[in-house]
């Protein structure tokens, strides 16, 4: 009896290790963009005013890259809150579309692990669940880890960023000009088709126009909705044209 239940926690250790290892050799790739980009987010949002413990707040509540760059952004210059947490909210809208689709793989758990488990969610840590729960080599317990190990890596980024940030003599001008480098980055990297870039066009100028007639920075908040509009207009008349064709 004893041999049965020795042999079974053996096993069980055995699993979890092969677990851990499985999942940390799937989220190197994130790990390796989260410690920089995250370093970056939080020098620059120490630049922005924003104090060490102010910085690894927001990154442990938000946890969404994109977002905490456009709320340093806007922090930065003196954007209102309520315009603040409507620009991060539009640009999380997403996150609901790419929960549901992981549901169907974690239906089964209990709303405690969902809970934090969806806390963890994001492009990266999105895109490896999802490839592995389809590939069937996949289950909650290494998506959990994928998502654990992501959470950490962006969140130590985001501290030593702050503490680098006291330190190294950057100038307002310079954290300004990175974050507007940084934007035009993520902006190019998306721009994989023709949906994009008429979306990246039509959303640029309407910021530019809109920034001009608005006296604060709501016109974020409107440009988001702006361009989510029209990708979702133009892909969903090409679904209906692909389908007419058929």
């Amino acid at each position: 009896m004893l041999n049965l239940l020795e042999n079974g926690i053996i096993q069980s250790i055995k699993q979890i290790k092969g677990d851990i290892e499985e999942s940390f050799i799937a989220v190197i790739p994130i790990c390796l963009g989260y410690l920089p980009l995250g370093f970056a987010c939080g020098v620059l949002a120490q630049k922005a005013g924003l104090t060490i413990f102010e910085i690894a707040g927001m990154s442990l509540i938000v946890f969404a890259g994109s977002s905490q760059f456009i709320a340093v952004s806007m922090i930065g210059a003196n954007s209102s809150i309520e315009a603040i947490i409507m620009a991060t909210f539009v640009v999380n809208l997403r996150h609901f579309l790419m929960s549901s689709v992981l549901a169907k793989f974690l239906g089964s758990k209990k709303k405690n692990f969902l809970l934090i488990y969806s806390h963890g969610v994001t492009d990266e840590s999105f895109a490896i669940n999802y490839h592995k729960f389809t590939e069937g080599i996949w289950d909650s317990r290494k998506a959990m880890i994928v998502n654990i190990v992501a959470f950490a890596c962006w969140n130590f980024g985001n501290i030593i960023g702050s503490l680098a940030g006291a330190i190294l003599p950057i100038s307002n001008e310079i954290a300004s000009y990175t974050l507007t480098a940084m934007f035009i980055c993520l902006l190019v990297l998306n721009l994989k088709n023709k949906v994009f870039i008429i979306v990246g066009i039509i959303t640029g100028a309407a910021s530019i126009c809109l920034s001009l007639i608005l006296k604060n920075s709501f016109y974020i908040v409107l440009t988001a909705i702006l361009g989510a509009s029209v990708g979702y207009f133009i892909e969903n008349k090409m679904i209906k044209k692909k389908k007419r064709e058929k």
